[in-house]
């Protein structure tokens, strides 16, 4: 249960219920909310069972955001939490305010360990709006729920100990303890939505009805809830980790079932949502095409596509091109942003005495051939086909070669004369395309 009051001792508790954590960190911006939450813990810090530190993110686009940076060291020395400042680049345009969160979080996670909860000031106050916000714009369930008390972050986790506390007992106890915040200007600007909610709807909808964010509140909760039963139901359905879907799967599926099904799994794969109508039109088209074709759903931000029965998803776009620059010298390996290179000793394989030789690693290129041991010649095009690997990954599919001759195909094959007996330990390679 979420501290719905502002009470040290109860949010000490929570923080202690959160499994798995070895070390607290508080995003601070320097902000009425993050100043509270580092004050609470500050002061509790003999209660907490592992140590506490803060971020301090410096986005470089306020005038006075080096003096925010400045005082937000002066503040933890006061209060003797070790504060690491972190700079990023945000480019200006239309989507400036988007742009500086994803730099902020994604710096965030660069700078947090393994084990470490990354604490935010989010309260009460900021979930009605945000569900408010989500409503307005369409969403379902997914959008009703909000944010969530907590979630993966990397290594690490996110976690929000004020969610249930209104934003009135953060200032109540911000002032009581005359505590010196930064007020960002951008906060007043009604251009944006959410300071429209703020400053414009909500105080007179609490006027008239003066439980309405305990009640919107109660209202996200539930929306987890069901989002979380909803996620039940798709495992029970035949949802499993796997980077596919299959499509007969999801053609024995009532439409409802089968659109919550593959909601689930691209929430488990951290992909955005496609619209309602474009999912309910879009899936209904993937699954009814004719098998030779290779049809496609794409939204901004993510991709279905199908192939030999199974439905992919990802980021869309393709990959960039890279290269090994350096030989390879057998360690597994993540080439840029194509995929990730697996290697694991097995019996049979590749020998790994090769490995000496300088081995080049590098994405296939038109015409090539091979000898796959106990095959005979082969065009490479050829046996990707074989190997049930989509055409869209075909061409950034690595490929193991001393000089200009094919050594091993990962997952597909070891070439004559470069590999192990069956009975000596040799070296398995798989791509997991990214």
């Amino acid at each position: 249960m979420m501290p719905s009051v502002l009470e040290p001792q109860a949010i000490v508790d929570w923080l202690g219920r959160q499994r798995g954590a070895h070390g607290y960190v508080v995003a601070y911006s320097g902000g009425v909310d993050s100043h509270v939450l580092l004050h609470v813990l500050a002061s509790q810090a003999e209660l907490l069972p592992f140590p506490l530190r803060a971020l301090h993110v410096n986005h470089g686009i306020h005038p006075a955001a080096d003096s925010w940076a400045e005082h937000c060291s002066d503040v933890c020395a006061d209060l003797d939490v070790p504060l690491q400042v972190v700079a990023v680049d945000v480019s200006p345009g239309p989507s400036l305010e988007a742009q500086a969160r994803r730099a902020r979080y994604a710096a965030l996670e660069q700078h947090l360990a393994a084990g470490e909860l990354l604490l935010t000031g989010h309260h009460r106050d900021d979930q009605v709006e945000t569900l408010l916000l989500r409503a307005l714009r369409g969403a379902g369930i997914d959008g009703l729920a909000a944010m969530p008390p907590g979630r993966p972050l990397g290594v690490a986790r996110l976690a929000r100990p004020l969610l249930g506390v209104p934003r009135a007992a953060i200032l109540a106890y911000a002032e009581q303890h005359r505590l010196a915040w930064i007020d960002d200007p951008a906060n007043a600007d009604l251009a944006h939505d959410r300071n429209f909610l703020r400053h414009r709807v909500l105080p007179p909808l609490r006027q008239r009805w003066p439980g309405a964010d305990q009640s919107l509140a109660q209202l996200a909760q539930q929306a987890r809830e069901s989002r979380f039963l909803l996620e039940e139901l798709a495992i029970v359905d035949g949802l499993g980790r796997g980077a596919t879907v299959s499509c007969d799967l999801l053609r024995e599926l009532p439409d409802a079932r089968a659109r919550n099904l593959v909601r689930a799994w691209l929430r488990r794969l951290d992909l955005p949502m496609p619209p309602r109508p474009r999912l309910r039109q879009g899936l209904h088209d993937l699954l009814a095409a004719g098998e030779d074709r290779q049809p496609e759903l794409a939204w901004p931000g993510a991709r279905l596509r199908r192939f030999r029965g199974l439905l992919y998803a990802d980021e869309g776009g393709d990959p960039p091109p890279w290269t090994i620059p350096v030989p390879w010298d057998g360690r597994p390996l993540q080439l840029l942003e194509a995929g990730v290179l697996h290697v694991q000793e097995s019996d049979g394989g590749l020998d790994p005495e090769l490995l000496e030789a300088g081995l080049e690693l590098a994405p296939r290129r038109y015409g090539e051939r091979c000898r796959p041991e106990g095959r005979g010649e082969r065009q490479v095009k050829k046996l990707l086909q074989e190997a049930g690997i989509p055409p869209w990954q075909r061409m950034h599919w690595p490929i193991l070669r001393d000089g200009n001759e094919i050594v091993a195909i990962p997952g597909v094959c070891v070439c004559e004369g470069y590999g192990v007996g069956e009975d000596e330990t040799g070296l398995e390679l798989r791509w997991e395309p990214v």
